[in-house]
């Protein structure tokens, strides 16, 4: 497998680095989930806006006669949403997989697998709900992007290299502090309990 190499004068304007700011200029940058999200956010508020001239969504209830606009932009819309599914969660891994090391991706990935689904419970959800038309499922997909975006944003300038096995080490110790600290923190609580029995 080769990995493709992804970058852009958006990387340049946007973070005032380089394209080796991550050492060998490895990992995919953070903008392209700006440059998909972006991109997706301003096809699916047209379609919305445009949905919302179709007589089926003006609460009428009667049925729209079919017309060759409606069946191309159905088509659009399909095409849309199903490359939205791919090419979101291709980016998203590409990066993943660019940013985590083996043993890092062992530890994180099944938890990332597990919130995954459970934001495809929720979306499928969301999409039942009475009182929801199309249109607003649109720009509430909208706003989604937008809160991924931000995530992404903020992970970006919170860990702006991508992880070596330096950083493996680091975690395995915080781990063993964290649980050693847990481990005294328990002892101590059981002690005073103890004490406070003895004292009664």
């Amino acid at each position: 497998w080769t990995k493709m190499n992804v970058t852009s004068a958006i990387d340049k304007d946007l973070d005032g680095q380089d394209d080796n700011a991550d050492g060998d200029g490895s990992r995919i940058p953070v903008t392209m989930f700006k440059v998909v999200g972006i991109s997706y956010i301003v096809a699916f508020g047209l379609i919305s806006f445009i949905l919302r001239y179709h007589h089926g969504f003006a609460g009428d209830g009667e049925a729209v006669p079919a017309s060759t606009a409606w069946h191309i932009l159905g088509y659009i819309l399909y095409i849309t949403i199903e490359s939205f599914g791919s090419i979101g969660v291709a980016t998203f891994w590409s990066f993943a997989n660019s940013t985590l090391t083996l043993k890092a991706a062992k530890t994180y990935y099944g938890f990332i697998i597990a919130m995954a689904q459970l934001g495809a419970i929720g979306g499928s959800t969301v999409a039942t709900l009475p009182g929801i038309s199309i249109p607003n499922l649109f720009l509430l997909s909208c706003a989604g992007i937008i809160a991924q975006i931000y995530v992404m944003e903020i992970y970006g300038r919170r860990f702006p290299h991508a992880m070596d096995e330096d950083d493996d080490a680091k975690i395995v110790d915080s781990v063993i502090d964290q649980d050693y600290e847990t481990e005294v923190s328990a002892r101590a609580k059981i002690a005073r309990r103890q004490r406070q029995i003895a004292t009664q």
